[in-house]
């Protein structure tokens, strides 16, 4: 009897933290609100489902990416004032830190003032730090007035195909490419507040650019990149994208 009623309890408990869970994740729930355990698990993805199969594009449609070692192609990506920036010129002579970025993201928000003295203090040493909001969560009139605050540029990916050749999932999401175009990191940016939180924050992307810098070989290669998942456009719509450039050109 009295094992019967401890374990409907332990249930009970777990379903209710399990309905306040997705509860907020529905609501959208605000950076301030969460702890770091709720932010995790209910703020991930500011709002949608946490689970990329309910929220953006399914997990079937990120391709598998680029990965460490392999040269990434040229591309050329629009900011959002309409000026169009190449990886080609970014490249030349220059490390390249790509940033997958969500200025709505509590993740992001919460590292942008480090994302952003990184970008300011290692420009002078060779490095280009250039973001892209491969999601379908901001208005390009919203990104163009945060890239006025920023020491780098937002490049515009709206239709996702530029995170999915990536393979990129999350934000913020960083490829350390050194001056050949050479994926040398991937991973977080840095631990977040929970670096704050402890005794000292980790760095890995600055950690992996200063080895580039010194002409030695990266460390830590790769990390786990966390925080919001990203909104890809449905491939649905990017077939029928794909479908109108086709009749357009015949």
């Amino acid at each position: 009897m009295k094992k019967s009623f401890l374990l409907s309890c332990i249930l009970a408990a777990a379903f209710a933290v399990g309905a306040t869970t997705t509860a907020r994740a529905h609501e959208g729930c605000a950076a301030s609100a969460c702890s770091s355990a709720e932010k995790v698990a209910a703020c991930a993805d500011n709002g949608a489902a946490v689970d990329m199969d309910k929220g953006g594009a399914a997990k079937e449609n990120v391709a598998e990416g680029y990965k460490l070692g392999q040269k990434v192609p040229n591309f050329t990506l629009k900011d959002s004032e309409g000026k169009d920036h190449s990886l080609a010129d970014l490249n030349k002579d220059k490390i390249v830190a790509v940033i997958f970025f969500n200025q709505s993201c509590p993740f992001v928000q919460e590292m942008e003032s480090r994302i952003n003295a990184f970008a300011k203090d290692y420009a002078a040493k060779g490095v280009s730090v250039v973001a892209i909001d491969a999601g379908v969560n901001n208005k390009p009139e919203d990104i163009a007035k945060k890239a006025k605050t920023l020491n780098f540029p937002i490049l515009l990916n709206p239709d996702s195909d530029l995170a999915q050749k990536f393979g990129a999932t999350r934000t913020p999401e960083v490829f350390l490419l050194d001056k050949n175009g050479v994926v040398q990191y991937h991973g977080m940016f840095d631990n977040g507040e929970k670096g704050a939180e402890a005794n000292s924050r980790k760095t890995p992307a600055q950690d992996a650019t200063d080895a580039l810098l010194a002409g030695k070989e990266v460390a830590v290669k790769e990390t786990d990149a966390f925080g919001c998942t990203i909104k890809f456009k449905k491939v649905a719509d990017n077939k029928h994208h794909d479908a109108e450039k086709k009749e357009k050109k015949s």
